[in-house]
């Protein structure tokens, strides 16, 4: 919902309602130009992930929103699995990826443990959920209205692997949730990256440190909605760790892990 922006959170919660929120959007994208930017960043984001990603990898997208990055793995000739657990989010999704071949779609939430989670978004129809109750009191997002809830079915990294097969590559954007993602994996991924956000660089700290756990990583990240490394060179987890703190305490961006040995 970032392109409403401008509307302000009442003109987006009534447009949510009446289900016109996407011909808004649509709109503004044609008044301001939006819609050439996005083809920019489109191509931008190709040429990043074509470093991790090579056409017949398994892909999976985890909390794939409205299917931005899903469309950029399959373009990269990846099989790509969405997970989504928002009810708005996923029905988009299906509706986008209907007839795309290497696509599939599941809503529901990734988590430590299978069973059942309950998820929390904002009043005003902004499309972020959590399940995250830190995340939701804490940091840059504690003085949104989290009134609208839901329930979702939750499975483990490994019960989808062993649905699907072990993808070459894992993106995750749970908005706080990522660490307990995380936890439900129990082998080594070829690649993985997942959101982090300064104000919470301790759960950072846990997510590089269960990656550790399951194999030789090396480390680097991506500030903000920048698709460029920040290093030449990866690191060890406890050289990413001192360069995230480092960093301002309104920081954000995508910490990425490979194994050693690509």
């Amino acid at each position: 919902m970032k392109a409403l922006a401008p509307l302000g959170r009442v003109a987006r919660a009534v447009l949510y309602r009446v289900g016109l929120a996407d011909h808004a959007r649509q709109l503004l994208w044609r008044v301001t130009g939006r819609g050439e930017a996005s083809r920019a960043v489109r191509s931008m984001r190709i040429d990043f992930y074509s470093k991790l990603i090579s056409p017949g990898d398994l892909v999976y997208d985890i909390g794939a929103n409205f299917g931005d990055y899903t469309e950029v793995f399959s373009a990269l000739g990846g099989n790509v699995l969405a997970i989504e657990p928002q009810p708005y989010c996923f029905e988009r999704l299906v509706q986008r990826f209907r007839l795309a071949r290497r696509v599939s779609v599941e809503q529901v939430a990734v988590a430590a443990a299978p069973g059942t989670i309950e998820m929390h978004a904002p009043a005003d129809g902004s499309v972020i959920a959590t399940a995250s109750q830190k995340w939701m009191h804490e940091g840059r997002f504690a003085t949104s209205d989290w009134t609208r809830h839901f329930k979702v079915k939750a499975v483990t990294l490994d019960d989808l692997i062993a649905r699907h097969g072990v993808p070459k590559f894992i993106k995750i954007d749970v908005e706080g949730f990522e660490g307990q993602a995380l936890a439900g994996l129990s082998r080594a991924i070829e690649s993985v990256s997942f959101e982090f956000a300064r104000e919470f660089i301790a759960d950072t700290a846990e997510c590089i440190a269960t990656l550790g756990r399951l194999g030789d990583y090396r480390f680097n990240f991506a500030s903000e909605e920048d698709k460029q490394f920040s290093h030449d060179e990866w690191m060890t987890g406890e050289a990413m760790l001192a360069q995230l703190n480092a960093m301002p305490s309104d920081g954000w961006g995508d910490v990425y892990a490979r194994l050693r040995s690509r």
